[in-house]
């Protein structure tokens, strides 16, 4: 297969335009094993760290919209992943809460995820891994802060061990 022109490979964000395509391909593939999209797993990882929270506030920690959320819930309450209960102060809002099924599922999800990085990222060493996250939140919380401000930190980076399985899984809720 040819090459794709020196001048698109000199091109950073041609690059990262690439490398966003293989990276949604492997999570998409990964997470389809375990019968999850990106957006599920979002949601699960966001209530296992954050606990129970409201259908509005998993769609702005997520930037989904809340149309689409709804979508995404009924999937994860047909699997038993989560549970949706009126709120107690307001029986027209839901709050979202994990199940232990819904827990189970974001395990193997993450597992699933850091098989799909290890193949991904193979290439590159783990000090190469921590620059290239320190470097991608850096960028990300310059253009979006409401959502990676509180991660731009390149201390609070964790390094990505390859071929030790889920990173974050192992950590729980902090």
């Amino acid at each position: 297969m040819p090459a794709h022109p020196e001048s698109l490979r000199r091109q950073p964000t041609f690059l990262l335009a690439r490398a966003a395509t293989m990276a949604r391909r492997a999570c998409g593939e990964a997470l389809a094993e375990v019968g999850l999209s990106q957006a599920e797993h979002g949601i699960l990882a966001c209530l296992h760290e954050c606990g129970p929270l409201m259908q509005r506030d998993v769609a702005e920690r997520l930037a989904l919209d809340p149309g689409d959320l709804v979508t995404y819930l009924d999937k994860l309450e047909a699997l038993q992943a989560i549970s949706r209960t009126p709120d107690k102060k307001d029986r027209r809002r839901r709050v979202i809460a994990p199940t232990a099924l819904g827990d189970e599922l974001l395990a193997r999800a993450d597992d699933a995820l850091a098989t799909a990085t290890t193949r991904l990222l193979g290439p590159l060493g783990p000090a190469e891994i921590t620059q290239l996250t320190a470097t991608l939140t850096r960028l990300l919380g310059a253009h979006d802060p409401a959502h990676w401000s509180s991660a731009a930190d390149p201390e609070e980076v964790k390094s990505f061990s390859l071929g030790t399985g889920a990173s974050r899984a192992e950590e729980g809720p902090e």
